[in-house]
């Protein structure tokens, strides 16, 4: 229960981190770089809050690479198979109505609220 308690620590600050991010970018930039760095952090973000879902609900991709000796291209490896898992698991997020969707929503809007000061 402990690693489950983690996990939805860091994602709620995780999202903090991003929220607050947006919400600087939002206020102080604009323009390509404002969408790109906000984009980036955005999805950073998005897939941190994922992965922070898949693992105490027994989802993620088996055969995970040795993290103290793992070769870059084993541990990039399993990082897009964590991606996929991921974003296969948007499903199961939805259907729950849980906290993981909430932080997922926020970091979408503020990023959406990006776009639409720096398009508009």
């Amino acid at each position: 229960m402990a690693d489950h308690t983690n996990y939805r620590d860091e994602q709620f600050w995780f999202t903090a981190a991003v929220v607050g991010f947006n919400a600087v970018v939002l206020d102080n930039l604009s323009g390509c770089f404002a969408i790109c760095a906000a984009g980036l952090v955005s999805i950073l973000g998005f897939h941190i809050v994922l992965t922070r879902w898949v693992a105490p609900a027994g989802r993620q991709p088996s055969n995970p690479p040795d993290f103290k000796s793992g070769e870059f291209r084993q541990r990039a490896k399993y990082t897009m198979q964590e991606i996929i898992t991921g974003c296969r698991s948007l499903p199961y997020i939805l259907a729950e109505c849980s906290g993981t969707l909430f932080y997922l929503l926020v970091i979408a809007l503020t990023f959406c609220g990006v776009l639409i000061k720096c398009l508009h």
